[in-house]
């Protein structure tokens, strides 16, 4: 019996060591590995490398092509189960023993000592798989190496992990789009940052509000003024977060147009350099609130604790002026239902905060950088408001006429109005030492007066209808009202009532990696409309997983592309849903709600389209699985999936 207690002894005591000596190993291993490559990984968040070719390579050669978090993953997985079976093993084996131990206080005392070691040795492995969890996840995704991580989500069991990039799952879930976007290169070092969420944000938790510079409205809320420290940093990515911009450095302005919903942030001093490209980042942190409930963190319930993403600066100042490419509705039409939304597409991304406002006398709300006057020269009362990445404005009266198919209200322009005029101003511009406009940079001094786009620079309007711009006149800017862009049309007495179909989708319902084309999980996702949609109404569109550990951050763009309905060729919107990469074998749906609408106000039908056929009298306002149906489809147990 003693040779045997002390055989069994040594081996506790030599597997202990092992034991401990092991972790020690994965650890140094970590931080070794990690931090001794990391000067490398810093590279690839300037300049990625292409594995492309390396990828070729590797299967070509037999090589597997997991990456190297996933074999790293996999290795310390191997280790720490075989530790936590031994572990256990002694657990059992002690437990085993007491009960064949028959009162012998000798045999207790020793299963009592093979117990707590057992016990003591899973609470260590537990203990350091987490601190290697940690340690190398969050030190691998910092360092910008893809495919790594110890959860296997929705199946997937190559342990792919779903955020690429810090607080991906922030994107479509609390911001709903930003510009400059995610990894935008040679962009202007006088650029402006533009945010949209998907929900009101707290105006306090990111302006402060408490300086004496801040400007407020009549009623004492909010306009603009400087970054609430700690809220929104913005940083050259090389310095880190330590030398972000300053409070006083960033001048922010909330987008009036009564959504709380948008906000410009302004870098004082330009950034970057005059002589190197400089990566940038925009970290927003979760000290910024919804606005309701009160102090309530934007990213509460959410995986991420905030939300950044990089882009590079260049080297140039950007001196060239936004202009209009197209307009709805048609030039000098005459015919036009009373209910159409009037829709400008700008030439690049658009100052939201000199372009997007309200026009209502009976609210005191006078925004007028861009019109709609009827033929007595009134502004009509009405909501200019910003969609699809910031390059298109739309104009929505607030007069009601009508209600749509949903029961909601549909705003109508004058009536059977000749002539109304559409206008955007271009704004007042800085004269140089010698009196000559050198740029069409707006003077900061005296607000926005007229539209911008996101460098500042004062809209080349070109005239009426756009017919004039600078380059085919002197080259020279002039400022409003000669370098203004306005058009006429006519309205009829006619509201357009019917309702707006999805004509086609990709992918089909049910693909999977199995199909022809095959889905992949970088595969983006869309929807083509049967006519133009009123683009501020994609809020709501929503890119859903069957298990909620398997959504993935999403972005949708809009754009006009040409269908042939009924023989005839005409301008149709197509929704794009672009995302980080999937979970595998896990289901997804795209979420298009009713109240989508199209240029007429009028709401889309989600069991209106492909494979489903819409009754109002019966209720079936859904498509669930490419089935109509009278139930919301996330009710139904068999969402996401074939029938």
């Amino acid at each position: 019996m003693c040779a045997m207690h002390t055989v069994r002894s040594r081996f506790q005591k030599s597997f202990f060591t092992f034991f401990g000596v092991g972790i020690f190993v994965i650890l140094a291993a970590s931080f070794a590995g990690i931090f001794g490559a990391h000067p490398v990984f810093a590279q690839t968040v300037a300049a990625p490398i292409d594995t492309t070719q390396l990828s070729a390579v590797g299967t070509a050669g037999g090589l597997g092509s997991a990456s190297l978090g996933i074999i790293i993953s996999r290795i310390i997985r191997i280790f720490f189960g075989l530790l936590g079976a031994i572990a256990l093993g002694l657990t059992l084996y002690a437990g085993f023993k007491w009960m064949l131990a028959k009162g012998d206080p000798k045999a207790v005392d020793e299963a009592k000592a093979i117990l707590k070691n057992g016990v003591i040795g899973l609470v260590i492995i537990f203990s350091a798989f987490s601190i290697s969890d940690f340690l190398v996840t969050r030190l691998f995704a910092l360092s910008g190496v893809p495919g790594f991580g110890f959860t296997t989500n929705a199946g997937d069991t190559s342990g792919t992990y779903l955020g690429l990039f810090d607080g991906s799952s922030g994107i479509g879930q609390v911001v709903e789009w930003h510009d400059p976007i995610r990894d935008a290169a040679d962009v202007s070092r006088n650029t402006v940052i533009q945010v949209k969420f998907k929900f009101p944000i707290d105006p306090a938790s990111l302006i402060n509000t408490t300086s004496e510079i801040a400007l407020k409205d009549k009623n004492g809320a909010i306009l603009s003024g400087p970054l609430k420290k700690g809220s929104v940093l913005i940083y050259a990515t090389k310095d880190g977060r330590d030398k972000a911009l300053s409070e006083s450095d960033v001048w922010v302005t909330l987008v009036q147009d009564g959504t709380e919903t948008t906000y410009v942030f302004d870098p004082i001093p330009y950034l970057g350099s005059a002589s190197e490209n400089i990566p940038y980042t925009v970290e927003i942190t979760n000290v910024i609130n919804k606005l309701k409930p009160q102090n309530v963190s934007a990213f509460s319930g959410l995986s991420s604790q905030g939300y950044k993403w990089n882009f590079t600066v260049g080297t140039n100042l950007d001196l060239t002026p936004p202009r209009i490419v197209s307009v709805v509705p048609v030039v000098s039409s005459t015919d036009q239902p009373r209910n159409i939304t009037l829709q400008l597409t700008f030439s690049e991304p658009i100052n939201l905060a000199s372009a997007v406002g309200i026009y209502d006398p009976i609210h005191n709300l006078s925004f007028d950088n861009i019109t709609a006057r009827g033929s007595n020269n009134a502004i009509i009362p009405g909501t200019w408001r910003a969609g699809d990445g910031f390059n298109v404005i739309e104009f929505t009266a607030l007069q009601e006429c009508a209600t749509n198919a949903c029961g909601e209200k549909i705003f109508c322009l004058p009536a059977s109005d000749s002539h109304i005029e559409l206008r955007a101003l271009s704004g007042n511009l800085i004269a140089d030492a010698t009196g000559a406009i050198a740029n069409a940079q707006i003077d900061v001094k005296k607000g926005y007066v007229g539209v911008t786009d996101a460098a500042n620079n004062a809209l080349d309007g070109g005239g009426e209808n756009g017919a004039t711009p600078w380059s085919t006149t002197n080259g020279q800017p002039k400022g409003t009202p000669t370098d203004d862009y306005f058009m006429h049309f006519g309205t009829s007495g006619v509201i357009k009532v019917s309702a707006p179909q999805i004509i086609s989708v990709e992918p089909a319902f049910y693909a999977n990696a199995a199909t022809t084309p095959a889905v992949t999980v970088n595969s983006p996702v869309s929807a083509t409309f049967d006519s133009l949609m009123k683009v501020t109404t994609f809020d709501a569109v929503d890119f859903r997983a069957k298990n909620v550990k398997a959504r993935a951050g999403f972005w949708k763009t809009l754009s006009k592309v040409t269908a042939t309905i009924n023989g005839t060729a005409q301008d149709v919107t197509k929704l794009t849903i672009n995302h980080v990469p999937l979970a595998k074998d896990s289901p997804y749906a795209p979420i298009i709600p009713s109240t989508v609408l199209d240029n007429y106000q009028n709401c889309f039908l989600p069991a209106a389209g492909v494979g489903c056929h819409a009754d109002i009298t019966q209720g079936t306002y859904s498509c669930c699985n490419g089935v109509e149906s009278t139930e919301a489809c996330t009710s139904l147990q068999q969402y996401g999936t074939a029938p």
